[in-house]
Formats: C-alpha cells, structure tokens, sequence
C-alpha cells in the first residue's frame, strides 16, 4: 500500500488491527503460550533454538482466525513479522510469544519503510 500525503500508511493500521484479533483469539484460548504455539507449528520447521512457526504454519494460522484476508495480504504480513525476527524460517516460541500473545512487536508494524 502506499503512504497517503501525510506520510501514513494505511495497511500498517490493517495489519495492526489483524494481529490484535488473533492475539485476542489466543489469549482466550484455554491453553498455555507453549501448547498453542507446539499445535500451530504443524510443519515440523525448526532451528538450533527449536521448533519454528513457518510460513505454512502462519498462513494455516491467520486462515482459522481471519479466513477473509487475502493471500497475497498474509504474505506481507508474514514478511513484515520475519524481517523483525531472528530466522528466515520462520518464528521461534519467544518472537511468537511476543506477536501473538503479548502484543510487544504490534507497535512495529506501524513503522513505515521510508
């Protein structure tokens, strides 16, 4: 998307908005951080730190909580949370913690890349 003439960029609110549903949706889930994210890594993606959340994890992920969002949308959305992450493979259980259940990193995806 592009900035508008004040500098902002609209798709970063969008994105912002997304993640505030899904982290909504895991923090009522009745199960731990660490059961949830073992239940979303289903691609068996892993590093010397542990399992990974992929990019087939992620896109299954967003799909269950946010079916209607466009593919090509989740796409940025993931390449948005793995350039501010430590792998290019995907996320590990602290950068997932961080996205999906304490909302730390939302504030990064309104940064525009100017």
């Amino acid at each position: 998307a592009t900035p508008g003439a004040d500098g902002h960029d609209p798709s970063a609110d969008k994105a912002v908005q997304v993640m505030q549903r899904v982290r909504s949706a895991v923090r009522r889930s009745r199960q731990s951080p660490e059961q949830l994210f073992q239940r979303f890594c289903k691609s068996g993606g892993s590093n010397a730190q542990g399992p990974l959340l992929t990019r087939s994890d992620f896109i299954r992920v967003l799909g269950t909580f946010e079916p209607n969002l466009e593919q090509d949308y989740v796409l940025q959305l993931w390449r948005q949370l793995l350039a501010q992450g430590s792998s290019e493979e995907g996320l590990n259980f602290a950068e997932f913690q961080r996205w999906f259940v304490t909302g730390d990193e939302l504030r990064g995806l309104t940064r525009t890349n100017s």
